[in-house]
């Protein structure tokens, strides 16, 4: 389940590089994801940090393979959000 966890979470923030999915799929996958997300856009580092405190309890339950369905949807709406806002 992480594993497709770990592609969505590529798919929408770098479909261009989505075989780099397998970085995410680790159990530091908060700290991976905020390291992608400052590549990314450095100059959105106050955006970042809010967006990661907001899901943190969303990214820590992927880490641990235990994200219900209705926090799944939650998270990934919550990215999708943020990709719109800062990464497009």
């Amino acid at each position: 389940m992480r594993d497709l966890l770990c592609r969505n979470i590529m798919n929408i923030i770098d479909v261009k590089h989505h075989q780099k999915y397998v970085m995410f799929d680790d159990d530091r996958i908060e700290d991976i994801l905020y390291q992608y997300l400052l590549e990314l856009k450095p100059e959105c580092k106050k955006n970042i940090d809010d967006f990661m405190e907001v899901n943190r309890c969303y990214i820590q339950s992927i880490a641990k393979d235990d994200l219900s369905l209705e926090d799944n949807n939650l998270f990934f709406e919550n990215l999708r959000e943020f990709k719109r806002q800062y990464l497009m």
